[in-house]
C-alpha cells in the first residue's frame, strides 16, 4: 500500500494540525506557520515541537505524561486524536482503537466525531475487519481534510474489495475526483481483483488507467510499471497476443519489472506465432541474472522457439546450455546449503562484505 515515510509523516500532521479550529497561526521550529492554530496549553506546544520534528516517540510519551498530570485540557480531544494517530501509526490498533472509542463517548463536535469513526474504520481495517471498517467509514459525515479525504475514500473501496463487493468499489472510486497516488493505487487493486475473478474487461479499463499516469515520481513509475505488467499478462491468459504485447512493451526497459515484461513479450509474439520476434527479447533475458525467475525460464523458452522455427540443432544447442546453467546453480546451492550445516556461510559471507565482493 501507500506507505512512505513522508506520506505517514503528513498523515500524522493532519491530526495535529486539522483536528481543531480556532484563531492565529503557530509556527513549530523550522517548519511553515501553520494558519488556524493556536497553542493555548505550553505541554501541547512542546509535543507538537518534538513531532514535527518526526521525534514521533518522544511526542508519544510526553502527551501520555502531560495527559496523566492534567496538562493539555484545553486541548484535550485533539490530544487524544494524536495519541491515537500515532499508536495506530506504531500498528497498536487495540489501544488506538479505545481511544477512538472513548473519544466517540465524549464528544458532539461533528467534525471530531468524523475524524475518529475514519480513524475507527482504519483500525478495523487494519484488523482484517472490513465489513466493520464499511460500517465505520458510513458514519464519516462531514467532509475530511484533503489528505484524509484521499486515504478515507482508499480504505474505503480496500474494505469493499476485501468483502469482494468489487462493484460498489468501483462506484466509489468513480466518484472519487483525485489525480494523486492513493486514486492510482486503488485503481490497481480493483483492476486486479478484477482480473482475478475473470472480469478481465472491468479490470482491464481500470489497470490501463494507472498504466498510463504521467509520473517522474520514482514510486508512482514503479506502479505505472506494475500494472502494465498485471494487464499484459492478464491478456496473455486471454490468448490476445496483440493487445498483451502493446501493453508490456510500456514497461521500463530498466525497471524492476523489466525481465517479466521482456518474457511476457515473447510469449504475446509466440501467441502470434512469430518465432522470429519473440527470440529477441528472450535472448535479451540470456545475459541477466540466473536468480531471476523470467531469466530461468527464457533458458526454455528460447530452444521452444527455435524447435518451432525447426531449428532443431539451435534448439538442442540451448536445451543443452540451459541444463548446465541449471546444474552449476544446484551445484552452487549445495555448496552454500553444505557451508551453512557447518557454519562457515556466515563468516565467508562477512569476509565477502568486508572485501567489497
Amino acid at each position: 500500500m501507500f506507505r512512505s515515510r513522508h506520506l505517514r509523516a503528513a498523515f500524522l500532521a493532519v491530526i495535529a494540525t486539522t483536528i481543531f479550529s480556532v484563531s492565529g497561526p503557530v509556527a513549530i521550529a523550522g517548519k511553515k506557520s501553520v494558519p488556524g492554530t493556536e497553542i493555548r496549553d505550553l505541554y501541547y506546544g512542546e509535543v507538537l515541537f518534538h513531532f514535527f520534528q518526526d521525534d514521533e516517540f518522544t511526542a508519544l510519551t510526553h502527551m501520555l505524561a502531560a495527559q496523566q498530570f492534567g496538562r493539555v485540557t484545553n486541548h484535550a480531544a485533539e490530544a487524544k486524536l494524536l495519541v491515537g494517530g500515532l499508536y495506530l501509526s506504531y500498528g497498536q490498533h487495540r489501544q488506538a482503537g479505545e481511544i477512538f472509542d472513548r473519544l466517540l463517548d465524549g464528544t458532539s463536535d461533528p467534525a471530531v466525531r468524523s475524524r475518529v469513526w475514519f480513524f475507527l474504520g482504519k483500525v478495523r481495517y487494519q484488523r482484517g475487519l472490513f465489513s466493520e471498517a464499511e460500517e465505520a467509514f458510513g458514519h464519516v459525515e462531514q467532509k475530511l481534510p484533503d489528505f484524509l479525504d484521499a486515504e478515507y475514500h482508499m480504505l474505503l473501496a480496500q474494505s469493499l474489495m476485501g468483502q469482494r463487493k468489487f462493484l460498489d468499489a468501483a462506484e466509489v472510486l468513480n466518484s472519487w475526483e483525485r489525480s494523486d497516488g492513493w486514486l492510482a493505487y486503488s485503481r490497481f487493486n480493483l483492476g486486479v481483483a478484477f482480473v482475478r475473478t475473470n472480469q478481465l474487461e472491468e479490470g482491464a479499463g481500470l489497470l490501463d488507467q494507472v498504466g498510463q499516469i504521467k509520473t517522474d515520481e520514482p514510486e508512482m513509475l514503479a506502479l505505472r510499471d506494475k500494472a502494465n505488467l498485471a494487464l499484459g499478462y492478464a491478456y496473455l491468459q486471454a490468448e490476445q497476443g496483440e493487445a498483451a504485447k502493446e501493453v508490456l512493451e510500456r514497461v521500463r526497459l530498466r525497471g524492476p519489472f523489466s525481465s517479466k515484461a521482456l518474457l511476457g513479450v515473447g510469449w504475446a509474439d509466440s501467441l502470434r506465432e512469430d518465432y522470429h520476434g519473440a527470440l529477441n527479447p528472450w535472448l535479451e533475458l540470456q545475459d541477466r541474472d540466473l536468480l531471476d525467475s523470467a531469466v530461468q525460464e527464457s533458458l526454455l523458452a528460447v530452444p521452444y522457439a527455435f524447435s518451432q522455427l525447426k531449428a532443431n540443432g539451435s534448439a538442442a544447442e540451448y536445451y543443452l546450455s540451459a541444463l548446465n546453467q541449471f546444474d552449476t546453480e544446484i551445484l552452487r546451492l549445495d555448496a552454500a546449503l553444505d557451508r551453512a550445516d557447518s557454519g562457515d556461510l556466515i563468516p565467508a559471507l562477512l569476509r565477502q562484505d568486508e572485501s567489497g565482493t
